[in-house]
């Protein structure tokens, strides 16, 4: 059960990192900055697929959904740094006798992708990782019996319908969202209604790890629990941190 969790906890990483650090690359961004920011572009090329596949009402196998943001990242990312720089050698090739200064020009004003973002050693994240991992590995993972241990609640049993619901119908939206067993049957803090948005986010990336790793909704979701405290938070801090004190590396140390 605990090799489940942690082959989980290895899959949501990848999830949420791949594809947005690729991304993000492409897209001119220093890779430790990439690193921290990914989870969002990740998440919202999950979340957008999601979405557009469930208003065409189709439902999304498994490979796809987790394919096809890697797909598009790696296409990005092939464009940017192989064919642009053939393209751009190829209209050099055509043009010789242009001057070096007119050359030089073009270059300048030619729309080049680049985040304006301070310097980030990459040593920083990965303090904040090191640190998250050693504070929630021993102050959460001992309080839980076992892997699959979740608190009874009202919105834990809602969660936990709806993400099955997702791996049933292969439908992962946050606007048509539905339920495991039947409306009537199905246990939430209000009436239910036939549809309307609620953000789902958790259940999704919960959704496709259970398949991935052909584990149970309630370890996976504790996995995921696990990723975001340890890793995902602590990069967050440290991207805000950094941003809104660049210069002051006691505040980035002492942020891990």
């Amino acid at each position: 059960m605990w090799l489940e969790f942690f082959q989980s906890a290895v899959v949501i990483v990848a999830l949420l990192y791949v594809p947005g650090v690729i991304l993000l690359h492409a897209s001119g961004m220093p890779k430790p900055w990439a690193l921290v920011t990914a989870p969002l572009v990740s998440c919202a090329l999950y979340f957008i697929e999601g979405e557009i596949f469930s208003a065409l009402n189709i439902p999304i196998p498994l490979a796809v959904m987790v394919l096809i943001p890697l797909l598009i990242a790696a296409l990005v990312n092939g464009y940017v740094f192989y064919v642009a720089p053939k393209h751009k050698e190829d209209l050099r090739s055509e043009k010789p006798n242009k001057s070096k200064a007119i050359r030089a020009g073009k270059q300048s004003t030619s729309p080049a992708p680049a985040f304006i973002c301070e310097e980030l050693s990459f040593w920083i994240p990965l303090l904040y990782v090191a640190i998250g991992l050693l504070t929630v590995g021993f102050l959460f993972l001992p309080t839980l019996p076992s892997a699959s241990s979740f608190v009874q609640g009202w919105d834990i049993v809602h969660h936990l319908d709806v993400t099955q619901a997702m791996i049933e119908s292969q439908k992962y939206s946050s606007i048509h969202y539905d339920f495991y067993s039947t409306v009537e049957a199905s246990i939430t803090p209000w009436e239910p209604g036939t549809s309307g948005f609620y953000p789902s986010g958790w259940n999704i990336i919960v959704a496709l790890t259970t398949q991935l790793v052909s584990t149970t909704v309630p370890i996976a979701g504790n996995a995921l629990n696990f990723v975001s405290a340890a890793i995902v938070f602590p990069l967050s801090i440290c991207s805000v941190i950094a941003k809104v004190l660049p210069k002051h590396r006691i505040a980035l140390v002492s942020g891990a």
